[in-house]
């Protein structure tokens, strides 16, 4: 990982950082060395909305009639900034996105990774 920030080389020995896979460079998150299993949940929601509103071409304008929230608000979630939202928020967003099939199948996905980073 390039340091573009100026921090310590100290301060990345001690997070963990999540980089995106569509912009490889971009820090999407910051989670901590130990996470909490909230904070993971709705770190894997953020994901999965921004990805559907990148596949689906909207801009945060439109995603936000969607989702009956404001662009800016699409604009932080699709920043990761993940503790301006609640969980039921995210699902809220989520559903609005995709049919309750792929809510729960995603829900069930991202549980199962909770479990595995939890133990």
């Amino acid at each position: 990982m390039k340091n573009r920030m100026g921090l310590p080389d100290s301060y990345f020995d001690e997070e963990q950082f999540i980089v995106d896979e569509i912009d490889e460079d971009k820090i999407i998150g910051i989670l901590g060395v130990r996470p909490e299993p909230q904070q993971v949940l709705k770190f894997e929601l953020c994901k999965i909305i921004s990805m559907l509103i990148k596949q689906k071409g909207y801009s945060n304008s439109e995603a936000g009639k969607i989702t009956g929230n404001d662009a800016s608000d699409i604009s932080r979630l699709l920043n990761f900034h993940i503790d301006r939202f609640t969980i039921d928020r995210l699902i809220k967003i989520l559903s609005s996105l995709e049919d309750s099939k792929y809510v729960w199948h995603s829900m069930a996905r991202i549980s199962k990774q909770i479990e595995n980073w939890v133990d």
